[in-house]
């Protein structure tokens, strides 16, 4: 704009500028030409008869040069002519002068006749004054007579002059235009678009801020509903259960919610393939970008990969603008808890089934041997203690299977009730005193005399507390010392079983709540473990709302605390 301004304001001036040297150019001529006519006229006012006739005589111009006397009858026969032969000239009785001043002459009237034409003697625009002269009783038409040439070279004098004006002027517009374009401009380059039409400096603009005013309201509600949609959309995809990734064509993340960031292990938002663990999914993504348009065009991909130890399933979206790839949305789901239920559920019937062929094989086996005669009379009480020792491992072992299956099915809210921890604590010690009296081992219970209370089902605390002080003592060395300790604080009651018993690998301690898991299984089946009672334990402090903390040390012992929250 403002260069348009520029030009229309240089263009303008110069336009002015150069209309102006020709109107002077014009004027000049004009007045030039005036003045030669009024020379002219001058001159053949102060010519007399005497002179006329002495120019007849003497065929002599007695007229300063660049003036032309012409003598011309009243028959337009040339008696005299100055610059040519008046024999060899044509009639003039024609000549518009000559004419005028006839028809003047007729009406009785003698007034100078001044003329421009182009002379047909000397083919030159000439200025011509003629009147009617009495020279010996004869009327003769004098006519005097200027070419124009001499005033087109006073013209051509001025030339350099109006050249220089003409170039001063150029400079002068090209400030102007600058200056004035610059002084327009400013008050529009000013305008606060907050509020246009207050700040509107020019009156003719008015009709314009007034669109602008309008077309700025229309823009803000749209900006409003587009911001208003982004953030509904921001706050789906940041509270989705699934993560949800928007890449550019070149990988970069460009959107993705917290849930992606967690799957994929990254940190923030940067190229996907700078991340080496998430090579795999690279690859696949990869080929998506390598696939034809209309094989990808309006259809998702999906594919499973392995992303430290997670399983994700990834659906993922090319979008396509014409033969350009732009972005691929993609959801990721976690599949890690599907796939792990699903390896435990075969885990678990493995283990199931492994346990109960275990005694029952050895069961049919004694009682075959029983049944064939092939035991001797002296080891049949041997034998018979052998399958009375695997029937009850046997019922136990569905027992605590059965306990498994209610906890994981069983939905319905179990009736809780106060109970006193320190009381089942001694009917716990009391019950197992014989099994540990085998081994020689102590179990100390410290109760600090004090009642503690918990809210919970009875059964299922006594169960709790029976297998920890179980296990504890099966893996403790002979004639050392169990405590069960009881402690109360501001979070609620605990209770800790500690042995001093062959403790348990670091490494190993985060899998001694899962179903089956024995750190020495050679050593489990020997002491008639099944693998199942801290899960058992795992499944009743959940129950309760409890929490287990384990600690341990190979070769020094293990100590388990379970904390329950405050009675209600």
């Amino acid at each position: 704009m403002k260069k348009k301004i520029f030009y229309a304001i240089f263009l303008g001036i110069l336009s002015v500028q150069i209309l102006s040297v020709l109107s002077v150019a014009f004027i000049l001529d004009n007045l030039i030409k005036s003045q030669s006519f009024e020379r002219l006229h001058y001159t053949l006012r102060h010519l007399n008869t005497d002179d006329i006739q002495e120019i007849l005589s003497q065929r002599e111009n007695i007229l300063p040069a660049p003036y032309r006397i012409t003598l011309i009858s009243t028959q337009g026969q040339v008696l005299y002519d100055s610059k040519a032969q008046a024999e060899s000239m044509d009639n003039h009785l024609w000549r518009q002068e000559v004419q005028d001043v006839l028809t003047q002459f007729a009406n009785h009237a003698n007034k100078p006749i001044f003329t421009q034409r182009e002379s047909a003697t000397l083919n030159e625009q000439t200025l011509y004054v003629a009147t009617m002269m009495s020279v010996d009783s004869q009327n003769i038409i004098v006519r005097l007579s200027e070419q124009k040439k001499a005033l087109s070279l006073v013209l051509f004098d001025f030339l350099p002059y109006l050249c220089v004006l003409l170039l001063f002027g150029l400079a002068l517009s090209g400030i102007l235009a600058s200056i004035l374009s610059k002084k327009i401009i400013k008050p529009i380059e000013n305008i606060n678009l907050s509020s246009p039409i207050q700040t509107n400096p020019y009156p003719e603009l008015q009709i314009f801020m007034q669109r602008i005013a309008k077309q700025k309201k229309k823009i803000k509600k749209q900006l409003r509903i587009i911001n208003a949609r982004q953030h509904e959309i921001e706050t789906i995809i940041q509270n989705m259960n699934e993560g949800f990734l928007l890449l550019d064509s070149e990988l970069y993340i460009k959107s993705c919610n917290p849930i992606a960031l967690e799957y994929l292990q990254i940190d923030s938002i940067d190229t996907l393939f700078e991340s080496p663990h998430l090579a795999t999914l690279q690859a696949e993504l990869q080929n998506i970008m390598n696939k034809p348009q209309n094989n990808t065009e309006g259809s998702d991909c999906s594919f499973e990969c392995e992303i430290k130890g997670r399983t994700l399933y990834v659906i993922a979206l090319p979008v396509w603008v014409k033969t350009q790839l732009q972005a691929i949305a993609m959801v990721l789901i976690d599949k890690s808890s599907q796939k792990q239920a699903q390896d435990f559920r075969k885990e678990f019937s493995a283990n199931v089934t492994h346990e109960l062929k275990t005694p029952l094989a050895i069961i049919l086996a004694s009682s075959e041997m029983l049944k064939s005669g092939l035991v001797k009379k002296e080891d049949e009480a041997e034998f018979l203690t052998k399958i009375y020792t695997e029937s009850n491992r046997l019922l136990t072992l569905i027992d605590k299977i059965l306990r498994l299956s209610f906890f994981d099915e069983n939905t319905i809210e179990l009736e809780k009730s106060p109970l006193d921890l320190g009381e089942i604590l001694k009917r716990v010690g009391k019950n197992l005193k014989s099994l540990a009296d085998e081994k020689g081992i102590e179990i100390v219970i410290s109760t600090n005399g004090r009642e503690s209370k918990i809210w919970g089902i009875s059964s299922l605390i006594e169960d709790m507390i029976y297998n920890l002080v179980e296990n504890a003592i099966k893996y403790s060395n002979e004639k050392s010392q169990i405590t069960l300790l009881l402690s109360q604080n501001a979070q609620g009651v605990s209770v800790c079983v500690k042995d001093s018993g062959i403790g348990i690998p670091l490494e190993e301690q985060e899998r001694v709540f899962e179903r089956f898991y024995c750190v020495d299984k050679s050593r489990s089946k020997k002491l008639g473990g099944s693998g199942l009672g801290l899960s058992i334990v795992k499944h009743i402090a959940k129950i309760h709302n409890a929490k287990i903390e384990l600690k341990s040390q190979l070769g020094v012992g293990t100590s388990i605390r379970v904390e329950f929250p405050k009675t209600r």
